[in-house]
């Protein structure tokens, strides 16, 4: 089997996405799905030829080029050709099509995930269970996972837990981006797009050699606006306009034939409202105010802010990569990589015309990693991986929550304690509150943090034939980490939150890894696996009731799964299929605590919660042209053990959720696609798509409750392009959620002020778009 194998190189990975653009497949993707067609600069337009066999997947998932049929790995695989067909330009809208990943908003304190762990990772404290790798580097904090992907070469979507090579934080998947890098011939492209909403989009890129034989670049930008105010506000501006700057320029250097080196640097600038939460849900314990409704309450895209909601993001970062062919069977591979992370988000708490509560938040991370690698061969059977990761991060936070005490709504005049009575027994202007602070007529919840992340990982896989058609794969990690935090809460406001000072420290280490054999027979691949995963313990720097929550513990998992990839019908049609089991110990969840001193966002363990699911992808060309495409996804993700997840008023009556289902997971994705592409003769050729998708109803906390859901959704989208016979134009109109479906993408409840509010989607989208490439 290893002789099929192509070792990370000089001429492997970096040279990987060079000419290959048209030439990757999607599994149970419509897409660049047979015989992909390129221009001579090797920038490839056209989704497929007249042939009608599928084209090889080539992957880097285990840190090497390999067939993607060969590998004991979930994976989904899409090229840059198959990204713009489905109308992707950021990560996030993955979720549409990919099995079982998920994605609970497009916000800077959003979450992704995978198989039914999904972390919303509202604070630096929390780590995601999934990770995000751009050209091998670990992006870091989640508020920059939605990468926008432009010039990218492939995208692989690896479910499951990736402990082993990819290492921290991937206990539930990892997404694996490669850019495009430069070749030996200068080429480019320019590509608009133009749509409703007053959207606009343009990207170019220029690639070729500088020195010949010796050195290359490549750069390229983007430009994204949407200028279109689009949410109606009553009590102000209009809001929803978004504007996005980017750039990425890379050098590779080639100094002899068994050296290259790869230096990259990128910006993204992101300001505006990316997203709107509005009111839709008002609670019986709602403080005076916040009580009355609105007449824009769960209207999509309609609210009241006199504090206008943003979300700026600013992500930096430089990667230096090395590659050095020590012998022809041993290579050295060193990536050093510093990012940076910064965000600030404000939202209108109350989305009333005053001034009730607001917040703001600001966070900034700072990472510096390196990895060496050794990859070779002991013999024609054995093949190997061995290395050294580590990584020096530091977080700050500063958050901010005002909240105006309850007013005599006629003469504006603060209520006593004897006028409020024992339906809202807090504080009230003038007193002295939990904090032992008086109570201000605009009082605030404010906090410092700062995490400290230092980590070291020592990891090593190998793959051993054990017959001509069998494999062994073998792989372990072990992992040290040490984390601290700085934390310091005040209040001034009516609530019960008190001031906090802490300042723990967390020193974890642990093993994983995984353990599978591999079986090819002929177009047919079956594969069983063993894997652990570990998730490191973290902070909770949140506005927590108490002192007591701010520490949790690590979580551990062992997954095992087990797949068949099979190539049919003289190669027209490609079906992967897995079945997974994943068992959890001390699952960290995000939860509302309800303490004796109020309610607050809380962090803990649940001590046991178990995953089964299914996951099938398929691909089939009946005739030539016509493309067909299915997945589907299936999950029972449930809480096995999780005793007094929740309780009543005061800390009482404490509720269990075992057998409720997980934050964030649904149980049942699927995604259908049909595409169908003719020649008109010498100007070109011509395609029309259609996809079709769906997504299970999701809790948002653990206990389950209606104002926690958010309900199913089911969206249409199409497209129509031409491609001219020289592969230089392509025009395309498309539209996405044709049917103008009003869905909620996520919920978020305040726990303070008992009120629920939404992120509703923006509607039905269309527009045009036109690339050339030079």
């Amino acid at each position: 089997m290893y002789k099929s194998i192509k070792m990370l190189s000089a001429h492997g990975l970096l040279m990987g996405a060079i000419g290959k653009v048209g030439g990757i497949t999607v599994i149970g993707c419509v897409g660049a799905g047979y015989a992909g067609m390129s221009n001579a600069s090797g920038e490839s337009m056209a989704p497929g030829a007249a042939g009608g066999a599928l084209e090889e997947v080539v992957v880097t998932a285990r840190k090497r080029e390999e067939r993607l049929q060969d590998i004991p790995i979930a994976v989904t695989a899409l090229a840059e050709n198959d990204l713009i067909q489905r109308g992707v330009t950021g990560v996030a809208e993955l979720s549409k099509s990919v099995p079982n990943f998920t994605v609970d908003s497009q916000s800077s304190v959003g979450g992704m995930g995978m198989r039914g762990i999904v972390n919303v990772t509202r604070n630096i404290g929390f780590e995601s269970g999934m990770g995000v790798y751009v050209d091998e580097v670990y992006v870091g904090r989640p508020a920059a996972f939605n990468k926008n992907l432009v010039d990218i070469a492939q995208v692989e979507v690896l479910r499951g837990p990736q402990g082993t090579l990819f290492g921290r934080n991937t206990i539930a998947g990892a997404i694996n981006i490669t850019t495009k890098n430069p070749g030996d011939e200068l080429e480019g492209n320019i590509r608009t797009t133009f749509a409703n909403h007053d959207s606009s989009r343009i990207s170019a890129a220029v690639s070729g050699p500088i020195i010949e034989n010796t050195l290359y670049g490549r750069l390229s930008v983007l430009l994204d606006n949407r200028e279109d105010d689009y949410i109606e506000n009553s009590a102000g501006p209009d809001i929803g306009s978004v504007r996005e700057r980017g750039f990425r320029g890379k050098l590779r250097w080639v100094p002899r034939d068994d050296l290259e080196i790869a230096l990259t640097v990128d910006s993204t600038t992101t300001e505006g409202a990316s997203n709107v939460f509005e009111l839709s849900e008002i609670g019986p314990e709602a403080p005076p105010g916040f009580s009355i409704p609105t007449p824009e309450m769960r209207q999509p895209n309609v609210t009241q802010q006199d504090f206008m909601s943003r979300d700026d993001r600013d992500t930096r970062s430089g990667s230096l990569r090395g590659i050095w062919d020590i012998a022809d069977d041993l290579t050295l591979v060193s990536v050093t990589a510093y990012n940076e992370v910064n965000f600030e988000v404000l939202s209108d708490n109350d989305s009333r015309g005053v001034s009730l509560s607001h917040s703001s938040f600001n966070d900034d991370s700072r990472q510096f990693s390196q990895e060496f690698r050794l990859q070779g061969v002991l013999s024609e059977r054995w093949d190997y991986t061995a290395g050294l990761f580590y990584l020096d991060q530091k977080a700050s936070a500063e958050r901010s929550s005002t909240a105006t005490a309850p007013m005599n709504p006629l003469t504006g005049d603060p209520l006593t304690r004897a006028q409020l009575g024992p339906f809202f027994p807090l504080f009230v202007v003038g007193e002295t509150n939990n904090a032992g602070n008086t109570v201000a007529p605009i009082g605030n919840i404010s906090s410092s943090a700062e995490v400290r992340t230092e980590a070291l990982a020592i990891f090593a896989s190998s793959d051993f034939d054990l017959a001509e058609n069998l494999t062994l794969n073998t792989g372990l990690r072990y992992t040290k980490e040490e984390k601290s935090l700085d934390f310091i809460q005040d209040n001034t406001s009516f609530t019960l939150h008190p001031d906090v000072v802490s300042r723990p420290g967390i020193d974890d280490g642990a093993w994983s890894g995984n353990l599978s054999l591999t079986y090819i027979l002929d177009q047919t691949t079956l594969y069983g696996s063993i894997s652990r995963g570990y998730k490191s313990g973290g902070f909770n720097p949140d506005i927590v009731p108490s002192g007591d929550e701010i520490v949790f513990d690590s979580e551990t998992v062992w997954s095992y799964e087990a797949g068949l990839k099979a190539e049919l019908a003289d190669g027209r049609a490609r079906v992967n299929a897995a079945v997974f089991l994943t068992d959890y110990d001390d699952l960290q969840v995000q939860r509302l605590a309800y303490t004796p001193v109020g309610k607050g966002f809380a962090i803990t363990n649940a001590d046991q919660a178990e995953i089964w699911g299914v996951e099938l992808e398929a691909l089939f060309v009946p005739v030539n042209g016509l493309t067909l495409g299915a997945s589907i996804g299936y999950t029972d993700p449930i809480y096995k053990e999780f005793k007094e997840c929740a309780s009543g008023p005061g800390g009482s009556n404490a509720i269990d959720c075992d057998g409720n289902q997980l934050n964030n997971a649904s149980k049942l994705n699927a995604s259908a696609a049909v595409q169908y592409l003719f020649s008109i003769g010498d100007p070109g050729q011509v395609y029309v798509r259609a996809d079709w998708s769906y997504r299970d109803e999701v809790f948002i906390e653990p206990t389950n409750t209606g104002r926690t859901r958010v309900d199913s959704r089911e969206l249409v989208d199409a497209r129509a392009g031409f491609y001219s016979s020289d592969q230089k134009w392509e025009l395309a109109i498309w539209g996405k959620n044709l049917a103008d479906k009003e869905y909620v993408h996520t919920v978020f409840y305040i726990p303070t002020f008992d009120i629920t509010s939404s992120l509703f989607d923006i509607g039905r989208t269309y527009g045009v778009d036109i690339f050339y490439n030079f």
